[in-house]
């Protein structure tokens, strides 16, 4: 059976992570080689070492707002806690980063002189304060500056902060790997693949199978839609609204579990738009419109990297494409066009027209289907919405469970990220 490796998957996510903000590019490959040169210095084990690359990779998954990430620029964040609880829960809910979930949490914990090692009478994995360590030097670290000209300064800011902020023998590390020219060299061109390859072995690869793609796609899916309480529950909707019209179109078993998964992860690129424009309670400017219009070609960025997905990536990437060619972003036509892709389309139309928006409710049966009809009718192809149509108490119970059981759990994670950061702030 093929093989997909962790690499690969962990490369994937963090390439998209970092298209989320300019103001954090390429954040998570230097916090990774500053954690893994720290960790090397502190004659950690290859184990302890390869968490630390995996939890680096991930610290900031949690960062879901623009005013968050900026704030995270600063080398001094008030209250940074909410984001790395999110973050927690987001890797704690994938079996394979479950044991980075710790770790995330505490990536911001305060050494306080040593108070900071133990939370509810858990001690602090070491791996927190070294990212915490790792990520604040990359923040002071100015990627537009020769690197010579900033080591006294970075070193004084962090110096400065020993023992109440960083854990004294994280600084001491630190203070002997400024001195080497080779460490300040990687940041800028070490990439992330090389430094996976350096602590991840073959055990470390997975057999590719739906199963276990699918579970890859609820944490991707996750990432995205917890962006916002208007879209939290859409792709895994439109995943099983997908996977059902699949179903009852007569295709088999594996094409079906395609298409939830191309559900799953069709509006992936959104990571890359701003929440002021995903939240936007009035009609886009035509210049944010082409913003948001980008989504669809940086899902297919994103998974393209992933190889063996490629009907997947084709299906999800393609949601937005028109039969006319006034689709995009590739602006296909009629030849180029499979039922797959249009089965994706319309349940993405059907799902998005029945949720609430900042600008609107969601609309009832009878105005979704005068909608799809008038607007969409050369583009939607005719048998599929009478599938659809015939089957609409089935489809509206589909959707309604899901966005059932994903706002509960929504509210759940809500309630869990405010006691969770009184508790952290309890030190800090």
């Amino acid at each position: 059976m093929k093989k997909m490796s962790l690499k690969e998957i962990v490369f994937a996510l963090i390439e998209s992570i970092d298209l989320v903000n300019y103001l954090l590019k390429n954040h998570h490959r230097r916090v990774a080689i500053i954690a893994y040169e720290l960790g090397k210095m502190m004659a950690l084990d290859n184990e302890t070492l390869r968490r630390i690359v995996l939890a680096s990779a991930f610290h900031d998954i949690g960062a879901l707002y623009v005013k968050e990430r900026e704030d995270l620029i600063r080398l001094d964040v008030e209250n940074p806690h909410p984001h790395a609880i999110r973050g927690a829960i987001l890797l704690k809910e994938f079996n394979y980063f479950e044991e980075i979930s710790d770790i995330v949490l505490h990536h911001h914990r305060y050494w306080d002189d040593g108070r900071g090692r133990i939370f509810m009478s858990r001690e602090v994995p070491i791996e927190s304060f070294i990212i915490h360590l790792a990520d604040r030097i990359e923040i002071i670290y100015d990627v537009t500056q020769n690197y010579f000209t900033q080591i006294g300064n970075i070193t004084n800011q962090i110096v400065e902060r020993e023992g109440k902020i960083f854990s004294p023998e994280c600084v001491s590390a630190f203070k002997k790997l400024s001195k080497k020219e080779r460490f300040w060299l990687d940041l800028e061109t070490i990439s992330f693949n090389q430094l996976l390859y350096q602590v991840f072995d073959e055990k470390e690869d997975i057999l590719i199978d739906l199963e276990v793609i699918e579970h890859i796609s609820q944490l991707f899916s996750s990432i995205v839609d917890s962006r916002s309480t208007y879209t939290a529950s859409h792709s895994k909707a439109v995943g099983a609204v997908a996977y059902e019209l699949c179903r009852l179109s007569g295709m088999n078993d594996v094409v079906c579990e395609k298409m939830k998964i191309a559900g799953l992860l069709h509006d992936l690129g959104k990571i890359a738009i701003p929440n002021e424009i995903v939240e936007k309670k009035s009609k886009l400017t035509d210049d944010e419109f082409q913003v948001m219009k980008s989504h669809a070609y940086y899902t297919n960025q994103i998974l393209k990297r992933l190889d063996g997905l490629d009907d997947i990536c084709k299906w999800a990437s393609m949601h937005h494409e028109k039969r006319d060619g006034l689709g995009y972003p590739f602006h296909i036509e009629n030849d180029d066009f499979t039922i797959e892709i249009d089965i994706l389309a319309l349940s993405d139309v059907f799902t998005a027209l029945s949720e609430n928006r900042p600008y609107r409710d969601g609309l009832p049966n009878e105005e979704i289907f005068e909608l799809i009809t008038e607007e969409f009718k050369e583009f939607i192809n005719p048998d599929l919405l009478r599938v659809l149509t015939d089957n609409i108490e089935i489809f509206n119970n589909i959707r309604e469970v899901t966005q059932l059981r994903v706002y509960s759990l929504y509210d759940q994670n809500l309630e869990k990220i405010s006691r969770m950061t009184d508790q952290l702030n309890s030190i800090h």
